[in-house]
This record gives structure tokens, sequence and C-alpha cells, in this order.
């Protein structure tokens, strides 16, 4: 999502964004850019977040048998969040919270790893 929500904000006309991003981000850039806005900013903002959420998860479930029992005590704790998180996108009533928290999050420095 990081690299979508950069693509839309970097200026570049539709048609650029839609070449540069993977087939996914592709197609979802050009449904949003073609389509009747029909639907609730909110929501297509949850989808979007949905999407990265689920794919963030997926990736560390991948990754969970790996490492020590350190690291994965720290990826049981970000599922968790991943979860947690994914829930409350759906509920109409913390929607929006979560994607204003979600934004935030994407303004916070990322912490170094030793």
């Amino acid at each position: 999502l990081g690299d979508l929500f950069a693509l839309l904000v970097s200026g570049r006309e539709v048609a650029v964004a839609i070449e540069s991003a993977d087939p996914e981000d592709a197609d979802l850039l050009y449904r949003l850019a073609v389509e009747t806005p029909e639907a609730d900013p909110l929501d297509v903002a949850a989808r979007m977040w949905t999407r990265f959420l689920e794919r963030e998860r997926d990736h560390r479930l991948r990754t969970l048998e790996f490492g020590d029992a350190e690291h994965q005590h720290v990826l049981q704790q970000e599922l968790r969040w991943f979860q947690e998180t994914l829930e409350a996108l759906q509920e109409p009533d913390s929607q929006e919270t979560s994607v204003a928290q979600l934004l935030a999050w994407t303004a916070t420095p990322a912490q170094e790893v030793d």
C-alpha cells in the first residue's frame, strides 16, 4: 500500500501510475480512475488498507517458523495487531478511526532493526 499511496501522491498522471504499479494495484488504480465514484471514500480506503494488511499478515505467517523464540514472539504480536486492525476496518463504527490511525502510522519513522 505504501507504494500504491506513493504513486497516487507523486503527482504523476494516472496512466503512468498504473503502468508503474504491480498488476493487482494497477487494476485497483484503473478501476478507481474510470468507474463512477459510487463508493464511499472511507470504504475505499478501508478496502485498500485491508488488502495491504492481509498481504503483510500473510508474509509474516510464511516466516513464522523461522527465527528464534523472540522473533516468533514479535511476529505473534504483529499478527495479533493485524487481525485486530482487519476486524476494526470491517466494523462501520471503528472504520474511520482505524483508517486515521493507519494513516498516522505511515507518517511515523520506521524503527531500525539491530
